[in-house]
């Protein structure tokens, strides 16, 4: 194959997908496409076959390093989105066959059932166990459930402004079965009537306005491949018509300023959601390997084609060039990206960036550590989908740290950051134990402190050197506050189990008792001598 041709998928398929071993690397960021873009993938492809099953249609580029030097492997350097959401549209409409065959490069040491490949191939149509549900399966399912479902906001507002320029105030109620005519509808007139004859206070012009556009977006829904032979026309009408109140949908209301235009795609969005909830609610929805189906699968495999692009380039060169106008990464992606650009080719240090990253993630991805998640995200903020390493470097580069980035600091930063996780999953996981956590959520607590702010934005050694407990003591007698040490010693009672709030109840300064008994200097000297030792029994035991 050329370094740069257009090839139909099946060319692609047959040539690399299914000959070579095809891997997605650990620099591509996650699988993000929002079910809109997924379900907008599978409508257009629908449209296109319906429209003209000649014509070839195209969807933009993908690039891949190949290896060489006698090697099968091939990296997906761009275009995992559309080739991942390729994959979960063959998988619905032939859940026999494996089309796109390719592997993860951060799967690696996952249990097979872990992975995101057997999750493709086995869990789309499952209800799954939590430990197999993280940030890429969460969006392969959903986005599976919008290329077999493919409503898109732009269906809605297209029969929106439609049936919007029509004027009902002089439609009369005899002569709604010839106006609904006029928008060529499939459905069978009585079919159309038994619909209407259930719809209460049809003759007002706004509740036909809300009728016409129910009826036409059912029209759109039952037209989508398999959705016939699951879900019944009446039915699709019924439930649009059950959430109808749900949505400004129904509304004629125009909008002017960006910002109503953005609250609207907003409430679209919602409410495509809401409809394909609803819809997948009633079954399964699934395809029978008719000759309708057999003969668009064809389509897509031979009127599809994609541009291939074979880079010389390593690949970091080539994913830092083709992503550099598309979204923008969060700050985890450029330290990432940079760290790995300063290790001059040298593969061992780049393999230990990687690897340093893949422990990370998985530290604050797993479902087994939500609870370390819950504790860590305080007083972060995080977009649903975004990142959750951000929260590494939000501290240091969002708060006008002059320092800036530099390569062996930040590195000794990261493994700073993968010791102390360590511990504290070690601590909870294995042992039971609760100190550490209970301890920073008491300090998040009084003092309003972020996890990894606490550990500095410079990069002096004695924060290096210091383990959690230690750094979160010293931060809780910063400023000399009696009663936060009182409630700190409070947090420290109950090693078995969580404390959320154990000093929201003590007593108040008026009150006399053992809850300021940190007044006394020498009582507070002998707590801070016996913690201190606590704490170096506990460094040796790591």
């Amino acid at each position: 194959m050329k370094e740069n041709e257009m090839i139909p998928l099946e060319c692609l398929i047959n040539n690399y997908f299914n000959k070579r071993e095809v891997y997605i690397p650990l620099l591509q960021r996650n699988y993000k496409w929002s079910e809109e873009a997924a379900a907008t993938l599978s409508q257009d492809l629908w449209d296109a076959y319906n429209n003209d099953k000649d014509k070839i249609y195209t969807i933009g580029m993908i690039t891949v390093y190949d290896e060489g030097m006698d090697s099968q492997k091939v990296q997906l350097v761009d275009g995992q989105q559309r080739i991942v959401t390729l994959t979960l549209l063959l998988k619905y409409l032939d859940n026999k066959k494996q089309y796109f065959k390719f592997k993860f490069e951060r799967d690696e040491d996952l249990e097979e059932d872990e992975k995101r490949e057997y999750f493709i191939e086995n869990n789309l149509k499952k209800e799954c166990d939590e430990r197999y549900l993280y940030t890429d399966t969460i969006r392969f399912k959903k986005n599976y459930n919008a290329v077999l479902l493919p409503l898109t906001t732009v269906d809605v507002d297209r029969i929106n402004s439609e049936v919007n320029k029509h004027n009902f105030t002089a439609i009369k109620d005899h002569k709604i079965i010839e106006f609904i005519k006029a928008f060529k509808l499939e459905r069978l007139e009585d079919e159309i009537r038994d619909i209407l004859n259930n719809v209460k206070e049809r003759q007002k012009p706004e509740q036909i306005n809300k009728i016409y556009k129910m009826l036409l977006l059912s029209e759109r829904i039952y037209g989508f491949i398999g959705i016939s032979k699951n879900i019944e026309y009446t039915k699709i009408f019924e439930i649009l018509n059950s959430i109808s109140h749900e949505s400004a949908f129904y509304n004629k209301n125009i909008l002017h300023t960006p910002k109503e235009k953005k609250e609207r795609d907003i409430i679209l969005r919602r409410y495509v959601y809401r409809v394909r909830e609803r819809l997948l609610e009633i079954k399964n929805i699934y395809v029978d390997a008719d000759e309708k189906v057999q003969d668009y699968i064809k389509y897509i495999l031979h009127n599809v084609e994609i541009l291939f692009h074979i880079t010389r380039s390593k690949p970091i060169d080539e994913f830092l060039n083709i992503n550099k106008n598309k979204t923008r990464f969060v700050i985890s992606d450029f330290i990432k990206t940079n760290l790995i650009i300063d290790t001059k080719n040298n593969l061992e240090e780049r393999n230990n960036i990687l690897n340093l990253f893949k422990v990370l993630a998985a530290y604050l991805y797993k479902v087994e550590n939500n609870k370390i998640w819950n504790l860590i995200r305080k007083g972060y903020f995080l977009e649903e989908d975004e990142n959750r390493l951000k929260v590494l470097f939000c501290d240091r580069y969002y708060q006008n740290n002059k320092k800036g980035y530099i390569y062996e600091f930040e590195y000794t930063k990261l493994l700073k950051y993968n010791l102390v996780l360590d511990r504290l999953f070690y601590d909870i996981q294995d042992l039971g134990y609760w100190n550490a956590y209970n301890s920073f959520n008491c300090l998040h607590q009084l003092k309003g402190k972020r996890f990894f702010e606490i550990f500095g934005l410079g990069y002096n050694k004695d924060s290096v050197d210091k383990d959690l407990e230690e750094t979160i003591f010293d931060s809780i007698l910063e400023d000399n506050n009696f009663l936060n040490l009182n409630y700190f010693l409070e947090s420290q009672l109950c090693n078995d189990e969580i404390v959320e709030n154990s000093y929201s109840d003590l007593p108040s300064e008026l009150e006399k008792g053992w809850g300021h008994i940190m007044k006394d200097n020498s009582v507070r000297e002998e707590f801070e001598e016996i913690f201190n030792v606590y704490l170096t029994k506990r460094k040796n035991t790591v």
